[in-house]
């Protein structure tokens, strides 16, 4: 069934490959001394992910390796950025008294948490992840099959909560967040808490920034904050800090690292919005109201205060509920609303490919190839969701 009916859905997505410039990778890595016995290191001048790294009287442990500053794309083989690994590895060296790494502690699967592990785990660090973001991103070429067995006698799964380095001045708690978090976005999740500086790291859940922080009103907040919330109250924790998994940009072009004070998310949290109060409306939509007057939807959006990433939870929502032809739809809406954002294309593609539009999605799978070859696995990685959603 092709479901494509608005030719202006397919001007929005294949104009983005005249309008979007690809970026020059900047140079060298940038360090930022937080406080004592914490920093942030970025792998060059442009990168958006940091890596936190905790310093030890023997040893470093390093919370997320984003050699690659990617979220959940679709590139299949990771192996390529072990050289510019070995060069963030050297570069802790120097920066910290040539101490090892003794732990990489990641939060899911995707990019900005774990890639480029090898020349650390050939010097004895070991991964902390969960079972099923590991088993993902080695199908996904996290590691190079000749060096699999070696890496894989340095890994540790978790399924609970775990105390990592109990007799030292500074543990960690792993906090693991099971099913029962439905608002984060790989099946299974790990925070870090550091009990001595009342610190939670909590990566790309801390869905806010200091411009969000600050502004007046009643804000629509990310769903993902639920579960930082849910997850801290759960266990008592005591918190100051949260440290998100990207710097703040500024317009100025100015960088901070992401650490938020949790009174003032909080805060945030109780002057606004959750999600669900403001999407119920949406949810009643029908298929052909949005396809016959996609500008007046729009507008709502618009008026409401609906960020495209609400409208994208909605087309995973509609393929949740076993309604993709609805996902289509909004997936559509989507792309109309913020034309040329590759995992927005990505959105619509895999909603077609749910919808059982194979035409469709083999279209979209192109054009996500054409704007950034990281997207060469489309195809596959819908249809591996499917079947997992099955």
């Amino acid at each position: 069934m092709n479901t494509m009916r608005n030719p202006l859905v397919l001007f929005a997505v294949t104009s983005c490959l005249l309008l979007r410039p690809q970026p020059a990778r900047g140079q060298g890595f940038v360090l930022h001394r937080y406080a004592p016995n914490i920093s942030f290191v970025v792998m060059d001048s442009i990168h958006g992910a940091q890596s936190t790294v905790i310093e030890y009287p023997e040893h470093l442990v390093l919370i997320e390796v984003p050699v690659l500053d990617e979220g959940g794309g679709k590139q299949a083989n990771l192996e390529e950025d072990t050289l510019r690994a070995a060069q963030f590895r050297d570069f802790l060296g120097r920066a910290f008294g040539n101490r090892p790494v003794r732990y990489i502690l990641s939060s899911h699967w995707h990019q900005h948490s774990l890639s480029g592990v090898t020349p650390f785990t050939s010097r004895g660090a070991r991964i902390v992840a969960t079972h099923s973001n590991w088993n993902y991103a080695v199908a996904n070429g996290l590691v190079a099959p000749d060096k699999l067995d070696q890496v894989t006698s340095n890994i540790i799964l978790v399924s609970k909560d775990t105390l990592l380095l109990a007799g030292s001045p500074a543990p960690i708690q792993v906090v693991y967040l099971d099913t029962g978090y439905t608002h984060k976005p790989t099946a299974d999740y790990l925070f870090f808490h550091l009990p001595k500086q009342r610190v939670l790291h909590v990566s790309c859940m801390a869905a806010v920034s200091l411009e969000d922080l600050r502004a007046e009103g009643s804000p629509i907040y990310s769903s993902r904050l639920i579960d930082v919330e849910k997850a801290i109250a759960a266990r008592n924790l005591k918190i100051d800090k949260l440290i998100g998994l990207g710097r703040e940009h500024f317009t100025n072009g100015d960088f901070t690292p992401g650490v938020y004070d949790l009174a003032d998310v909080m805060r945030y949290m109780r002057n606004g919005r959750s999600p669900d109060m403001v999407l119920d409306a949406f949810r009643a939509l029908e298929i052909t109201e949005m396809r016959l007057r996609p500008d007046s939807v729009i507008a709502a959006f618009i008026e409401a205060g609906v960020g495209p990433g609400l409208v994208n939870s909605l087309v995973y929502e509609c393929i949740g509920n076993r309604d993709p032809e609805k996902a289509v739809a909004y997936a559509q809406l989507l792309n109309l609303y913020h034309p040329g954002v590759p995992d927005f294309i990505d959105s619509l593609g895999e909603s077609y490919y749910f919808s059982g539009d194979l035409k469709s999605a083999t279209r979209i799978n192109t054009v996500l190839f054409m704007i950034d070859p990281k997207y060469n696995a489309g195809l596959k990685a819908w249809e591996e969701n499917m079947r997992n959603f099955k």
